[in-house]
């Protein structure tokens, strides 16, 4: 099958029009920021036009003329904290009109629809903010452990 690779300026310029005209967007995922819960190259995200955030949403927004999908981990002084669940380090900050849309449902492997917002989904997702001085050796042993024990240890979801 040929993959058509289309400039991130040219597709989120459509994925914005189509989300201003109601509609909700599938995109793929690109890169490792957000793992474990989103595998560029993988997965999908549905997307839903929104301008403000709730706290453990997935968000699409604008920084630095750079469209990225992260989640929303706290909310100060009006502004959005936003930090990617596999980024071991900074943050940003999205100030009010920044946020373009927050992710729906998440197509794992293209085979099994996950809620985001699920209580399950976000349990692991606070177990492993918790996990913040050891994620980055927990990102290591996942990168680097064949795919076979990943699923025996329950690392691996398909």
């Amino acid at each position: 099958m040929k993959k058509l690779v289309i400039p991130n300026d040219i597709l989120f310029e459509r994925v914005t029009a189509m989300l201003d005209g109601g509609s909700k967007v599938i995109i793929p995922t690109k890169g490792y920021s957000m793992r474990p819960f989103l595998h560029g190259g993988r997965d999908n995200v549905e997307l839903e036009k929104t301008e403000e955030a709730e706290v453990d949403d997935i968000v699409l927004f604008k920084y630095h003329d750079k469209y990225i999908l992260h989640r929303c981990i706290a909310k100060q002084d009006g502004k959005t904290i936003i930090q990617g669940d596999g980024v071991c380090g900074g943050t940003e900050i999205c100030p009010p009109g920044k946020i373009l849309a927050k992710v729906t449902r998440i197509m794992k492997n293209g085979t099994r629809e996950v809620d985001p917002r699920s209580e399950k989904m976000l349990r692991k997702v606070h177990l492993w903010q918790r996990l913040s001085p050891v994620r980055p050796l927990l990102l290591l042993i996942m990168v680097r452990i064949p795919r076979k024990l990943k699923s025996l240890i329950g690392l691996y979801e398909n």
